[in-house]
């Protein structure tokens, strides 16, 4: 009987597993930081062509409206509409109807509650469609 279970997994499965764990967080840290210096040195290229390599940098806009500051400027500058746009929480439906209805100035809003949010995305393929 093995009471200290040492033999329930292979060591060389765990050596292997410790290795390529260490190997990956230094390739981690490699990608970002070399992934960055691609982004900043093709930031107004949103695809290049370099050797053998197509370079794509997309941008995906994740903005939104931040619902605090929607709340707040709703109570200063609406407080009539304030019960038809929440709920416990905003009622982005009824916020975007009232907004259509131009019963809230879509660009003072905006003003006071967006918040802008981009992430980046970086894609390198071998030309010809083949990644080795």
């Amino acid at each position: 009987m093995d009471v200290f279970k040492k033999n329930l997994i292979d060591e060389d499965i765990i050596a292997e597993y410790y290795i390529r764990s260490k190997r990956k967080k230094e390739d981690e840290e490699w990608l970002k930081e070399h992934g960055n210096l691609i982004k900043e040195k093709l930031k107004n290229t949103p695809k290049s062509n370099i050797g053998d390599y197509t370079v794509t940098i997309s941008t995906s806009d994740v903005s939104y409206f931040d619902e605090e500051k929607v709340l707040e400027y709703l109570s200063s500058s609406a407080p009539h509409l304030v019960e038809r746009c929440t709920k416990k929480v905003l009622n982005s439906d009824e916020l975007a109807n009232c907004i259509e209805e131009n019963l809230v100035d879509l660009t003072k809003l905006k003003e006071v509650a967006w918040v802008q949010k981009q992430t980046q995305r970086l894609l390198i393929k071998k030309k010809g469609g083949k990644d080795d």
